[in-house]
């Protein structure tokens, strides 16, 4: 009897142990990070461009959203072409988590450039601490009376 009491009473510990030792999922789901005024977006399924595979002209498009300063961000973008073509161009929108969804800051900026096959620029946007934020742009070319148009999204990212 005394060589069960003495088995089973370090393995009941040790159960205890490891059950007050594991991290409380569901608080951990709802933490933001330090200074967030907002819980953070949910995880998207990753899903970061929608391109019609049967363009016949615009391939693809890119983009980054980065912290410039304590005031603003820098959101840059790149559209690909698979020639040279009429007009190229991007348009950023910035967007801000306010808890429950994503709003549109402001409106979009548009630039492009005529003859050809890849075009990138960046813009800076004033941002307020304490929120999470992403650039969605608009890739698009109009070649021989063709318009093509894809979409990307940024991750996410809090501005500190």
């Amino acid at each position: 009897m005394k060589k069960i009491f003495f088995r089973v009473i370090p393995a009941v510990i040790l159960g205890f142990m490891v059950l007050v030792s594991l991290p409380n999922v569901s608080h951990a789901e709802h933490t933001s990070e330090v200074g967030a005024k907002t819980p953070p977006p949910p995880e998207d399924i990753d899903i970061k461009g929608i391109f019609d595979p049967d363009h016949d002209y615009l391939l693809d498009g890119t983009n980054l959203l980065t912290i410039h300063d304590k005031d603003s961000l820098r959101l840059e973008g790149t559209t690909y072409a698979e020639q040279q073509v009429d007009t190229i161009g991007i348009t950023f929108f910035l967007q801000k988590w306010d808890g429950k969804s994503w709003k549109y800051v402001g409106s979009g900026n548009e630039d492009s450039d005529s003859n050809k096959k890849l075009f990138d620029n960046s813009i800076l946007r004033s941002a307020e601490k304490g929120y999470y934020y992403r650039v969605k742009t608009s890739h698009w070319l109009y070649h021989n009376g063709v318009y093509e148009q894809g979409e990307t999204f940024s991750g996410n990212l809090l501005m500190k």
